[in-house]
This record gives C-alpha cells, sequence and structure tokens, in this order.
C-alpha cells in the first residue's frame, strides 16, 4: 500500500510514509524499508534513534537511494548526520521531462 502512494508526503510540506531504497553495505543487495519521511520541497527527511540501524549504514556507505512517493520511485541522492538523533536526508534527483 506504501508502494501505491497510500500515506505518503504530499509536496511542499507534508509528513507520511516513504519507502527507502538502498543497496546494503555488506551484502551489495538492494534492500527496501518503510519509514516515516518529511517533504521539504525536493528533500525527504526521516530519523532514528538508533544510529546502527542497517538502513543508516546502507545510505552512509552509499548514497545511491530511491524513496517511494505518490506510486512512484523517485531516484534520490541521500546523506546521512549522525548526533543523539540521527537524521538522513534525501533529496529527490530531477528527472528527465520532469
Amino acid at each position: 500500500m506504501v508502494r501505491a502512494g497510500f500515506g505518503s508526503p504530499l509536496p511542499g510540506i507534508g509528513a507520511g510514509l516513504v519507502l527507502l531504497e538502498s543497496t546494503g553495505h555488506k551484502s551489495a543487495k538492494r534492500r527496501t524499508v518503510p519509514l516515516v519521511g518529511v517533504r521539504l520541497g525536493d528533500r525527504v527527511y526521516t530519523s532514528t534513534v538508533r544510529a546502527t540501524s542497517h538502513w543508516v549504514n546502507n545510505v552512509d556507505a552509499d548514497s545511491d537511494t530511491a524513496v517511494w512517493l505518490n506510486g512512484r520511485r523517485r531516484p534520490t541522492t541521500g546523506r546521512v548526520h549522525r548526533g543523539p538523533l540521527t537524521v538522513a536526508d534525501f533529496t529527490l534527483n530531477h528527472e528527465e521531462g520532469s
């Protein structure tokens, strides 16, 4: 249901559910994890108090990511900001014709 767009954050400013695709930092396999995200313009922000979460380590090791928004897979570039609250931001890569 999340992949179909149910609960996606709205463009501009909105919070909701996203699916994050990243490459496993050990396995090199593509991984998908559901997260709560906040969308601000062309960025989606997620966070966790568990800095050792696998998805955080995956994004830290390889910034080539994607998020599912409104039923569409959107390529992104991810960055991790570690601290008491680990935050990751994903910049939507502009596709040709969009």
